[in-house]
């Protein structure tokens, strides 16, 4: 299961490792990111490589942060969810 959908939109996985890194306030490496969102270790450092190709993860010094278009699409993901909530 990739990260981003075939119509662009990301996948629970992907939303899962976003929020993980938007609640740090420091770099966190993809054993963290494991821990905290509950995937396997190999899932979420999978994850992480694909967000970053996508634009969506930087990488500071070996350790994966939200980049601003990351952010973008998770704030853009919590808007549609609370629509569809209506």
């Amino acid at each position: 299961m990739g990260c981003i959908n075939v119509d662009g939109s990301l996948s629970p996985v992907a939303l899962q490792v976003l929020r993980a890194l938007a609640a740090s306030t420091e770099p966190v490496t993809g054993d963290v990111v494991a821990r905290v969102t509950g995937l396997p270790v190999y899932r979420a450092r999978a994850s992480l490589r694909e967000l970053q190709s996508a634009g969506l993860v930087t990488d500071e010094s070996g350790a994966p942060r939200l980049s601003a278009l990351g952010q973008a699409r998770l704030d853009a993901a919590a808007a549609q969810r609370s629509l569809s909530a209506i």
